[in-house]
């Protein structure tokens, strides 16, 4: 066997006595290693971890409200919910646009309060997969708010000092798209999301 390297792609010239096995494997780590500009982009995974000073249920109460992303969130130019948003799972489709961009879909939502929001795309031309996953904890073992200061008293704000509650709030999205553009696309995306 003879390996040959180039920038960006791996040739494999096969002695034609090779074991078989090994030339399908061989085949196969080639064609994975050897992609073009439409083939389908690589899996990604973002994740973010924060202590933020507020409860669990007036994170929860934010990323719950699918209904307002549009208001709120950047590229984000539309988001209708489909079913009963009372309910512990509903549909809800969202677009977005990005340099010309302008795509929508439609994720399943389930939510359990105060402590998860977990969204999976269902209907999409954008996305092969796209699972988001909101996690909050409450600091200190409580989760704090209006009915959760200290005691059990019903004092509290809006916000709540970090010595006092507070929660850490986890994000995790598991994304693959389908076009290598909308891949590059969204990888600036991400860089100007991130430094804000």
């Amino acid at each position: 066997m003879r390996v040959l390297l180039h920038p960006g792609l791996l040739h494999v010239r096969l002695h034609r006595f090779a074991p078989v096995a090994l030339q399908n494997e061989l085949r196969h780590y080639t064609r994975q290693r050897t992609r073009s500009f439409f083939s389908k982009p690589e899996p990604r995974l973002v994740t973010l971890s924060e202590h933020v000073p507020y409860s669990c249920e007036q994170i929860f109460s934010v990323v719950s409200d699918v209904g307002s992303y549009h208001s709120f969130l950047p590229f984000c130019t539309a988001s209708r919910v489909l079913g009963d948003p009372s309910k512990n799972e509903f549909d809800a489709t969202l677009g977005i646009g990005y340099m010309g961009l302008a795509e929508e879909y439609t994720s399943r939502v389930r939510v359990v309060p105060p402590t998860l929001v977990e969204a999976r795309a269902v209907e999409t031309r954008l996305f092969v997969r796209l699972r988001t996953e909101w996690r909050f904890t409450p600091v200190n073992g409580r989760h704090g708010g209006k009915n959760g200061g200290k005691n059990g008293s019903k004092e509290g704000s809006d916000k709540v000092s970090d010595a006092e509650a507070g929660c850490k709030l986890s994000f995790l999205m598991e994304m693959q798209l389908k076009s290598s553009v909308h891949d590059a696309m969204f990888a600036q995306v991400v860089d100007k999301v991130a430094s804000q």
